[in-house]
């Protein structure tokens, strides 16, 4: 029985009954976090905000004397509603400092803020620098398929498959390519703290099309600054969700 329900999907569905949110921007990572002095940037646009995501100018990561431009490094649209770009310095940010990530659009600069994990305070998205290298994002082991989920919502239904990522940490980016025979979808997606990857999109937006009918690869890579670890040499195939 498939049983799993994503966090984010619930989260959802307890403040939307019939209406779907038309638009919406996240970051990642998010405030407060420990970084690299590489760090990958994700910021996403849902629906309304795609073109806003797509048209952006620039981005940087700003702290007292010290302004750090980042590149652009790739673009990602989504199989529902959802476009992706990925970002990270144009050089090395400066150990132990805290810097703030600021987004250039076509008519306005921002300061983006979230809310905190476990608060209902909005804070600016700022990120410490490790003072000492943290460890590397590493494979442990070969992936496993977890448990899909299809719950019915409001605007329709959210459809998911886990994966299992064994790696040395788990507040790493793992790209992800699914294939179904010559269709392919790629997107960016953090772990989650239990070293999980829910593949497949929630009841308004989402990456993937996990659903219908056949069979899909998915294929993992490690995003680490601007190098991407080679796909393992195993992925995982699983048939389509549907609930059954």
């Amino acid at each position: 029985m498939r049983i799993v329900l994503s966090l984010a999907a619930l989260l959802f569905a307890t403040s939307v009954s019939a209406r779907c949110m038309s638009a919406s921007m996240s970051y990642w990572p998010p405030p407060n976090a420990t970084i690299d002095a590489r760090p990958v940037i994700l910021i996403n646009g849902m629906g309304g905000h795609q073109a806003t995501v797509q048209g952006l100018k620039g981005a940087s990561l700003v702290t007292p004397g010290h302004r750090v431009p980042l590149n652009k490094i790739a673009t990602y649209v989504g199989a529902f509603r959802v476009t992706q770009t990925v970002w990270t310095p144009k050089q090395p940010l400066k150990p132990g400092k805290t810097y703030t990530l600021v987004v250039q659009g076509k008519s306005k600069t921002w300061r983006p803020s979230d809310y905190v994990a476990d608060s209902n305070q909005k804070v600016r998205h700022t990120y410490t620098v490790s003072k000492t290298p943290r460890p590397a994002l590493a494979w442990t082991g070969a992936p496993s398929l977890g448990q899909g989920s299809v719950q019915q919502f409001g605007c329709g239904p959210a459809v998911h498959q886990g994966v299992v990522l064994p790696t040395t940490r788990a507040d790493g980016l793992v790209q992800v390519t699914i294939t179904q025979g010559a269709k392919v979808q790629t997107h960016v997606l953090p772990l989650a703290k239990d070293g999980t990857l829910s593949l497949g999109h929630g009841m308004c937006s989402g990456p993937f099309q996990v659903g219908g009918a056949g069979e899909y690869t998915a294929n993992f890579s490690l995003l680490t600054g601007t190098l991407i670890d080679g796909p393992m040499a195993k992925g995982v195939t699983f048939p389509a969700v549907t609930g059954r």
